[in-house]
């Protein structure tokens, strides 16, 4: 299968490419100095730039007529209209022309970098030091942001669960595997460290044009250069190995990256020894092609195998009793195998109809199959003196067998508008989510031995199919009132059939520019995380209709000061407050906010966090978790 998918992408890079040239030149002041931070775009298309600091811009069009429009605040507005042919290739130099202001009041709109998200650039992910060049593991370093250990992708926002965050790749929801029990066996995570540009993160009380998850997003970008050569790099080391490679020309782009990993050397030094045998495989493709003035397409292709299977042969564990260090050690036989698969195939369309207004349409594909199976029967003993641990005692035998499959196909299509004018930036849209699961679950355990009475085999079995189909429609406007004022609003509604359930979600930030170095930003949100595989997989579809989404209110507010370049500091205050959690077991522990509760009470949690950080790696935060029970 991996074979086809190879011989498919290789006949896309030989799709013949359009006829295109280069547009490029060189913005200067008035005393011939280049005009760095220079808005550059060409009218009726999507296409714009800000000029380097040595005031350098670049286009990939095709041959014909455009317009172009270059802007900055201390100079006047200046048009070309050039015409570009096979040619016709040579930068020009375009002289802005300076302007003054007699008016009391100056307004000027656009967008400013806000301070709902952290952005981390491509430079700093790679200084960050993970197992692997794991990409999801760098947002260890934002604020309220927990990993439990480097062998696993999944993290916890302020009191969360690992399952409450959004995941976007390239534009694409993603999901983690769901039949994880360690962490260690997903290997690696979709994100090839190769391609990435950069990655946002939304730490709470994120905009309406995002789904319905209760604690964060975290968005992922790969690369689109605009015209540069063959390039590639090449990596090889003790526990992955990958290649990547970029070419980009004539308005058309593509990056094609696979990885292999074989982290067996660190799965080894576990608790548990045995033959481990780890193995991850994936390929990817992103497309980025402007076929026409008004026109931008991106399609991105993904494919990953993985399997993390063990032959283990004992388990050794130590505690102190009364004094003296004693250990518990395990003797297995058997084996356990675990693998997934996964596939994403996701084209996002843009269109320019003028130049206020955008419309663009995602449209992917998502489906991961994953198979568990374990055969191990386990000789357990106690060991009265850990300094001695040849000698022991025989307590008892238990047996575990079990196989476990979970198939997710999740067709996702958004279509969305974006009006842009007189400050105001409208987005629109639809979030129309087609998910189909299958699940089936078998799995027995018995006991035996010492001085205990051979039980019956505990046995648990079932099988479900499931329709989680959903339907999202959303608004958002951000505007920019005047030169200190920002404000988001927006609201989100949506329908689960599933469930009987539809709920809206306002959500919105005001921030407020006080002086240039010190800036405060207010923001809040209603958010709900309908039912999904972790809540349902046991439950029957009559069951299921009747189990309502989990409820989550966010309050933050921000403070960002400069002290002077390279140095800033970011504090927030953030209180969220949870209602109808759903309790989830996973092998007899209880995943849930605050002390244990019984499974038929729905708690009600408050989180109350105060972080500070600054620029160079400094953290300090408090977080308080209050829960409480509301019984039936």
């Amino acid at each position: 299968m991996l074979s086809k998918i190879v011989f498919f992408f290789i006949l896309l890079f030989a799709v013949p490419l359009f006829s295109q040239v280069t547009l490029s030149g060189k913005v200067i002041s008035p005393t011939g100095e280049p005009l760095a931070g220079c808005a550059v775009f060409i009218l009726k298309t999507p296409l714009g730039v800000i000029t380097s600091t040595d005031g350098n811009f670049s286009f990939e069009v095709s041959p014909g007529t455009y317009t172009l429009r270059i802007r900055h605040i201390a100079f006047k507005d200046t048009a070309l209209q050039l015409l570009m042919t096979n040619g016709n290739n040579l930068p020009i130099t375009i002289k802005l022309v300076a302007t003054s202001y007699q008016e009391d009041e100056i307004v000027v709109y656009g967008e400013k970098k806000g301070m709902e998200k952290e952005t981390l650039e491509a430079e700093t992910i790679g200084n960050i030091p993970t197992l692997n060049g794991e990409v999801l593991q760098t947002v260890r370093i934002l604020p309220g942001v927990k990993i439990n250990n480097e062998t696993t992708s999944g993290y916890n926002v302020r009191g969360g669960s690992f399952d409450e965050n959004l995941l976007y790749l390239n534009g694409f929801e993603i999901f983690r595997p769901f039949l994880l029990r360690q962490g260690i066996e997903e290997n690696h995570s979709l994100v090839n460290q190769d391609l990435v540009k950069d990655l946002s993160f939304y730490g709470g009380a994120f905009p309406a044009v995002y789904g319905d998850k209760m604690a964060s997003v975290l968005e992922i970008n790969y690369g689109k250069e605009i015209n540069t050569p063959l390039s590639g790099i090449i990596r090889a080391g003790l526990l992955s190995a990958g290649a990547a490679f970029h070419h980009a020309k004539n308005g058309f782009s593509a990056s094609l990256a696979g990885r292999w990993s074989y982290p067996k050397i660190f799965s080894s030094q576990q608790n548990t020894s045995g033959d481990y045998r780890p193995d991850f495989k994936d390929i990817q493709l992103n497309i980025n092609y402007l076929p026409g003035q008004n026109i931008s397409t991106q399609l991105f292709l993904l494919r990953a195998n993985n399997k993390y299977d063990l032959t283990p042969t004992n388990w050794t564990g130590h505690f102190r009793l009364d004094g003296v260090i004693q250990g518990i050690s395990s003797d297995y036989s058997g084996t356990s195998n675990y693998g997934y698969n996964t596939t994403l195939a996701g084209l996002n369309t843009k269109v320019r109809v003028s130049p206020d207004l955008l419309l663009s349409a995602v449209v992917s594909w998502f489906n991961i199959t994953e198979t568990e199976t374990r055969d191990i029967i386990s000789d357990i003993y106690l060991i009265p003196d850990a300094y001695n641990p040849d000698y022991r005692e025989y307590l008892k035998s238990a047996l575990e067998k079990g196989e476990n499959t979970l198939d997710l196909s999740v067709i996702n299509i958004t279509p969305e508008i974006t009006y842009t004018n007189s400050g105001h930036t409208i987005k629109a849209g639809a979030e129309l989510k087609f998910s189909d699961l299958r699940h089936n679950f078998y799995e027995e355990k018995k006991e035996q031995g010492g001085i205990s009475i051979p039980a019956a085999p505990e046995v648990t079995s079932y099988g479900s199919q499931k329709d989680l189909n959903s339907y999202s429609f959303y608004v958002d406007d951000k505007m920019n009132l005047g030169i200190r004022t920002t404000v988001d609003a927006g609201l989100r509604f949506t329908s689960t059939p599933y469930n009987n359930e539809t709920f809206w979600s306002p959500r919105g930030s005001i921030e407020y520019k006080v002086t240039e170095k010190f800036n405060v930003n207010l923001r809040a949100g209603i958010y709900n995380q309908p039912p999904f595989f972790y809540e349902l997989r046991d439950l029957s579809t009559e069951e299921a209709s009747t189990l309502k989404s989990q409820k989550s209110v966010h309050y933050i507010a921000a403070l960002h000061y400069v002290f002077k370049k390279g140095l800033e500091m970011r504090a927030e205050f953030f209180y969220k407050s949870l209602t109808d959690l759903i309790p989830v077991d996973f092998d007899g522990m209880r995943i849930i906010y605050g002390k244990p509760i019984l499974l038929k009470d729905m708690p009600g949690v408050l989180i109350s966090c105060c972080v500070v950080r600054f620029s160079r790696g400094l953290t300090v935060g408090l977080c308080m978790v209050i829960s409480t029970v509301v019984k039936d």
